[in-house]
């Protein structure tokens, strides 16, 4: 979720509640986007809390409620970006052709909280397809509509049942609003109380007594904090010891990851709080952005203090069109790890990994020649430890012939464990684990059953997620992102829950 402050173009007051604000002067792609985003945060924050007594029953003679709103929602993102536009094949939804109202009603132990995770998960998924269309005129898979048109019409459906469910809502219990306030939203209201605030210039020349983000950088000379974090630490091969809980900066960036934060202030607020905090371990990449959540982290933390490790990615870039082609030759290379020294303010780089698959698998073919040049940067000092991105385990053992590998980062969770294997042996030789994307790649039957355990468990499905990671073995190291010091601190506190043998044997049970 964002906002948009960006340069007085916008207000402040949609972030506070989580609610996305679009850019008033964005282009026509960013403003789409940004619009959709809104739409879905409005229903989100209109339902989020709505009372359960009456749900399960229409609330109309046609049989229209709220948890039917959401999982229509739901199903209709699914299947206008997933299946109509990137063509993906064996997609579940709610209906069927002989019953094609079971969308409409709420499902027996379901809740609206897991309905909302569920919404929320697949939105995630289809923002993944958008983001890799090159742009708005690209064609669907299928039917032959163009992405403009499709987006345009997911925020005609989403805004005309956020007008449903707003009528819904208050024959419910009564409650009204257009759009989250004080008076309207007092537990939002709270946590945006507690979030620090950004610090002015004036403000950076000395450190509060509080520590908070209003604070100034902490200097190399400060030790980072002692707060003892969720699966404690780990210690990379001859490398630094990195808390397991880390901190993830690609939503640092702009919606899709493209162009600069609409509330630059925040993401230097989110990343002053994850130090304090006591997280050690910061990924990152230049072509967020591009080329801008280094000079955010720069600007937020620089002097770092001591402990503080950044992971950076080279491999990729990010074109004007927001597409991610593939980096890999040794002038784009070297450019990158340039670029990387130059934008964190480095002399070398602590850890680099080298992305060669795309975001959910690894792509056939030999790393050895990327790698090589990573290797070579490393004799010349400005690489101090490498790893890889998206690898399977045959170009995994193809990098360590050419020089030792510290990480591996892979898209793996609780639903999408193809790296089971592969995890168990880096545990035995020592090498960190990064998994990313915690809640990507469920199928709606899956995400029900980790919303079930998670209100067994009265909490969230992230904290379900991230601590099953933890306890999945010693070696995972966790980098989730977020824009928001609250969901930072809630992902902080979420993951040190500790999964019971039943829960674990239920949560095991997803990837079937």
């Amino acid at each position: 979720m964002m906002s948009c402050m960006d340069e007085g173009n916008g207000t402040a007051n949609g972030e506070r509640f989580g609610i996305t604000e679009p850019a008033r002067l964005g282009d026509e792609r960013t403003s789409i986007v940004g619009m959709l985003q809104r739409q879905r945060d409005l229903v989100c924050w209109k339902l989020r809390d709505a009372p359960t007594d009456a749900l399960g029953a229409g609330q109309t003679p046609s049989g229209m409620s709220l948890p039917g709103l959401v999982r229509h929602l739901t199903n209709v993102e699914r299947s206008w970006l997933r299946d109509v536009f990137a063509g993906e094949q064996g997609l579940e939804y709610d209906w069927s052709d002989d019953d094609p109202d079971a969308e409409w009603r709420m499902p027996a132990a379901t809740t609206m909280a897991a309905l909302l995770a569920d919404y929320t998960a697949e939105s995630q998924r289809c923002d993944a397809v958008v983001a890799s269309a090159a742009d708005l005129d690209v064609v669907s898979a299928r039917r032959g509509f163009s992405l403009r048109w499709i987006l345009l019409h997911l925020i005609e459906e989403t805004a005309r049942h956020l007008g449903h469910a707003d009528l819904l809502r208050e024959q419910l219990d009564g409650f009204v609003g257009e759009e989250p306030t004080d008076e309207s939203c007092p537990v939002a209201d709270d946590a945006a109380a507690q979030r620090p605030a950004a610090p002015s210039r004036k403000e950076e020349s000395g450190r509060s007594d509080s520590g908070e983000a209003g604070a100034a950088p902490i200097d190399d000379r400060t030790p980072m904090a002692s707060t003892a974090l969720p699966g404690g630490t780990f210690t990379l091969a001859g490398g630094p010891t990195l808390t397991r809980m880390g901190y993830g900066a690609m939503q640092l960036a702009g919606p899709h990851v493209f162009g600069p934060p609409a509330d630059r202030e925040g993401a230097v607020a989110v990343l002053r709080a994850a130090v304090e905090l006591g997280i050690t371990h910061i990924d990152t990449s230049d072509f967020y952005g591009p080329y801008v959540t280094n000079e955010i982290i720069k600007e937020a933390l620089h002097p770092y203090p001591a402990g503080l490790h950044l992971v950076t990615k080279v491999g990729s870039l990010r074109d004007a069109e927001g597409n991610w082609p593939k980096a890999l030759s040794r002038d784009e290379l070297r450019k990158a790890v340039d670029d990387n020294l130059e934008h964190l303010g480095l002399d070398a780089l602590e850890v680099v990994n080298l992305r060669v698959g795309g975001f959910d698998a690894p792509a056939p073919g030999s790393l050895a020649e990327p790698f090589t040049v990573l290797a070579e940067l490393q004799q010349e000092g400005l690489i101090r430890h490498l790893g890889v991105s998206t690898v399977d385990a045959a170009q995994l053992a193809e990098a360590q012939s050419i020089a030792p590998v510290v990480t591996v980062q892979n898209f793996y969770n609780i639903a999408n464990r193809a790296d089971d294997a592969l995890i168990d042996s880096l545990a035995a030789q020592g090498i960190a684990y990064v998994p990313y994307f915690p809640l990507g790649g469920f199928t709606p039957l899956q995400s029900d059953t980790l919303s079930h355990v998670a209100e067994q468990l009265s909490t969230t499905p992230m904290a379900v997620a991230l601590a099953w990671l933890l306890q999945r073995s010693p070696n995972i190291l966790l980098i989730p992102g977020t824009s928001s010091v609250a969901h930072l601190r809630e992902n902080v506190a979420g993951a040190a829950l500790e999964l019971a043998p039943d829960a674990l044997e239920k949560l095991n049970a997803i990837a079937g």
